[in-house]
């Protein structure tokens, strides 16, 4: 297994930079031209775009204070939505095969948290009308 230079995305975008293919980026390097490909889709820019990240702050935004059990769901939500955001702009590698996965998951999550939201909710409102 090849180690890869932890600078290495930033040696391979100087090196196209200066007009080099992949290919050609890869023989200076030494590397093979698929570890040059991957290293550049790990690295890509997203440009500051975190859509799922968003949708997670708006969404706890809706919650109000949350039980222990809930924020814990929460953190957990937004770990996936860390990597969902992270996978999607991926047209090869990993990071491709795992956005349909992510997606998965981060659609259970919130679907499972909105449950537990609208419980706690209505558990609220039975216990204000218990005290009336």
């Amino acid at each position: 297994m090849v180690t890869i230079d932890p600078d290495a995305n930033e040696k391979i975008r100087a090196l196209l930079a200066e007009g080099l293919t992949q290919k050609q980026a890869a023989e200076r390097l030494g590397v093979s031209a698929s570890t040059v490909s991957r290293v550049l889709a790990d690295h890509r820019d997203v440009e500051g775009l975190r859509p799922a990240g968003d949708a997670v702050d708006a969404f706890v935004c809706s919650l109000g204070s949350l039980s222990p059990d809930t924020a814990a769901r929460v953190e957990a939500l937004r770990t996936i939505a860390r990597k969902l955001d992270w996978a999607s702009g991926a047209s090869t590698g990993t990071a491709a095969m795992a956005a349909a996965q992510l997606a998965k998951e981060f659609r259970a999550l919130l679907d499972e948290l909105t449950q537990v939201a609208e419980f706690d909710e209505l558990r609220l409102a039975l216990l204000a009308d218990d005290d009336g």
